[in-house]
């Protein structure tokens, strides 16, 4: 394998060309070692052409190159001891006015070359033999916590050089790394300590102002130069030997990738052969391989986890065989995974089980509850407390229902969960029986008197459509205004007759004072009547509920659903649409021979049937037929229903609220 082109054999469908470098292996040997690079990775190494696929011997080829091209020669060692002898040898760079080194005068002119200190007391007994000389102004007590802090800074510069000259002599590829950390901590100490002699007291400043210098001992002149310029070529150096202190893990790296990409190329020649087999089972198995994986959610099912297990774990093989063209046992692996399939439908549907029953109990009992919440009417204190309890009941259901679990334990489920739907649509069946009989009474006077003011006034087209919900509230009280003042005029002139035909009797005061009373207490009870009737009206008309909803379809020959466009998302009008086809089909299929139409609107402009008009004209074509409104809204509502003043089911939601579309889920 020659030049960067040829390694296109081994390079991965997802992979190109361009991103392959190759460098060649410094290694002394006959053979001519290439290093193939994928993204600046170390992905192969070959020889003469040909992969080197032994660990080992990658290993050895990668010291020998690392030792060749990457450790620091003879010469660039020599120049990184050279700097450390140079700002070494700086602590004593030689002064022609004193014919010595700073550092050496300091110890002298001090006596700690004569008599060395290491504490307190020690160098006040220093000191003291300093001043006992009769130098003037001299006191021992002064004297003493500068020689302290001087010779401290000495020993840390004598330590850590000596400490950097050993790493400098000592170091090898095997320590190099921890060689360079060692002369990098030790020069950084013996900078530290040369700046507090640089401040210290005991100097004799030159070309600054020190208040409290003594000058006792000459400035120092190191040279931070050399430091400099020492610790960058460390750096160098230890950037460019980085990958040594890699190469266990380098070799084992490119002995892996070798291994996969060998295999790979030659594994394409196999995929033709594998790869439609493959396909053929995994497009035949999809269905069962989905099935199974829903079923390791929530299935404890031992028997069945441990054959899931196998033949995800085959499966997952499988695939990565396709992309790896790693060929080797699949015979075996695509047998067992055959035989597994056979077999896995049956364990899925069988673990599955208990789960799905259970599961669809719950989903019964949540369209229960949906149902009864849409059916009791706000104002009715009694049957919102019954509604609460049940509520309360399934959601202390739903939060124990956390699959996986035992079969026992989703049987137990299944059991509640039915016998609470059962109680539940017992509820919901009678809340529909007092919708239904209310529907009989104060419904039925309110929707007949609404529906004939306008019928009179679409015969007459002198009040548009988008005006009737305003109008539609006046009308039962006038109606029953109307009716009252009819039955007075009838009970007045049933009054005057009576009196004036038996004129005789009427002359006794007390039969006409109980005449007269009777007409008062005949006109008390008409009030009283008309007053209840509607209170029952407009009760109904403000807290109607699904089941009187459900009771007007029933006797309708057609139904709309009506699309608010007003603010919302296309991910929004996508969900209405969808439920408004939801809402459709559950009613065409609830009542035979019902019309379903649905309309789109914003603002004043309509869409029905493909045909665009006003938003009256949508509304006048619908006539008096019982309309859903579906609605944009960020936060979620529970729907109105309305009944009387008008036919309308008002739903606000977002799209969430409208993918799940409950409206259309219970309307069966």
């Amino acid at each position: 394998m020659q030049g960067v082109f040829a390694l296109n054999e081994y390079l991965y469908e997802n992979e190109d060309a361009s991103s392959v470098s190759q460098q060649a292996l410094s290694t002394g040997g006959g053979a001519e070692h290439i290093l193939y690079s994928l993204d600046g990775v170390p992905t192969m190494i070959t020889a003469d052409g040909v992969p080197v696929q032994d660990e080992g011997e990658i290993k050895a080829l990668l010291q020998k190159h690392y030792s060749n091209a990457l450790m620091p020669s003879e010469a660039e060692w020599a120049e990184v001891k050279a700097l450390a002898l140079k700002f070494n040898d700086s602590r004593n760079t030689f002064m022609s006015r004193y014919g010595r080194g700073a550092e050496e005068l300091c110890l002298q002119y001090t006596g700690l070359a004569l008599r060395p200190c290491d504490n307190l007391q020690s160098c006040t007994e220093t000191a003291s033999m300093v001043c006992a000389l009769g130098a003037p102004g001299c006191y021992s007590e002064v004297l003493a916590p500068l020689y302290v802090e001087y010779m401290e800074q000495v020993r840390a510069l004598n330590e850590n050089s000596g400490t950097l000259f050993s790493a400098i002599s000592g170091f090898s590829s095997g320590n190099l790394a921890s060689s360079i950390e060692n002369m990098k901590a030790s020069a950084e100490k013996m900078r530290s300590a040369q700046k507090i002699i640089d401040k210290s007291t005991l100097r004799f400043p030159e070309g600054e102002y020190c208040a409290d210098c003594i000058g006792v001992c000459p400035s120092s002149h190191f040279d931070y130069n050399a430091m400099d310029e020492f610790e960058a070529k460390l750096d160098a150096i230890k950037a460019r030997t980085a990958p040594i202190a890699e190469l266990g893990a380098t070799a084992r790296s490119i002995h892996d990738n070798t291994y996969l990409r060998v295999n790979y190329k030659t594994g394409t020649a196999l995929l033709k052969v594998w790869g439609p087999k493959w396909g053929e089972f995994s497009a035949k198995n999809a269905e069962l391989k989905k099935s199974a994986d829903e079923a390791a959610v929530y299935s404890s099912d031992s028997a069945f986890k441990a054959s899931y297990l196998q033949f995800d774990k085959l499966w997952t093989g499988m695939q990565n065989r396709m992309a790896t063209r790693n060929f080797t046992g699949v015979e075996t692996d695509m047998g067992s995974l055959e035989s597994l399939a056979n077999k896995m439908d049956a364990l899925a549907k069988e673990a599955s089980a208990p789960y799905t029953a259970a599961l669809d109990a719950k989903n019964d009992a949540t369209d229960a509850i949906i149902y009864a919440r849409w059916s009791v009417r706000e104002n009715d204190a009694a049957s919102v407390e019954a509604y609460n309890a049940f509520a309360k009941q399934k959601n202390g259901l739903d939060s124990s229902f956390l699959p996986p679990t035992s079969n026992a334990k989703y049987a137990e489920f299944a059991t509640e969960y039915a016998s609470l739907a059962t109680d539940v649509r017992a509820f919901a069946h009678s809340q529909k029986q007092i919708s239904e009989a209310i529907g009989n009474t104060g419904e039925a006077f309110g929707q007949t008197s609404i529906n004939a003011v306008f019928s009179l006034t679409d015969a007459l087209a002198i009040m548009p459509a988008s005006q009737k919900a305003q109008v539609a509230p006046i009308i039962p009280p006038a109606a029953l205004l109307a009716v009252d003042l009819a039955a007075i005029s009838l009970a007045l002139v049933v009054f005057v007759l009576a009196i004036i035909k038996f004129k005789p009797l009427f002359k006794k005061r007390s039969v006409l004072g109980a005449w007269v009373a009777l007409l008062f207490v005949f006109i008390f009870l008409l009030g009283i009547g008309s007053v209840g009737m509607f209170i029952v009206i407009d009760n109904s008309a403000q807290s109607g509920t699904l089941d009187d909803f459900v009771y007007i379809l029933e006797h309708s020959p057609s139904v709309y659903t009506a699309i608010d466009e007003a603010g919302a998302n296309s991910a929004s009008l996508e969900a209405m649409l969808a439920c408004s086809g939801t809402i459709k089909s559950q009613a065409k299929a609830e009542w035979e021979g019902i019309e379903v139409y649905t309309m789109r609107y914003s603002g004043n402009s309509c869409t029905l049937s493909g045909e665009r008009m006003s938003y009256d004209e949508c509304l006048s074509q619908a006539g008096a037929s019982p309309m859903f409104q579906l609605h944009y809204s960020a936060e979620s509502h529970n729907p109105k229903f309305y009944t009387i003043y008008q036919k309308v089911a008002d739903l606000y939601g977002d799209a969430a609220y409208y993918n799940r579309c409950e409206i259309g889920e219970v309307l069966h």
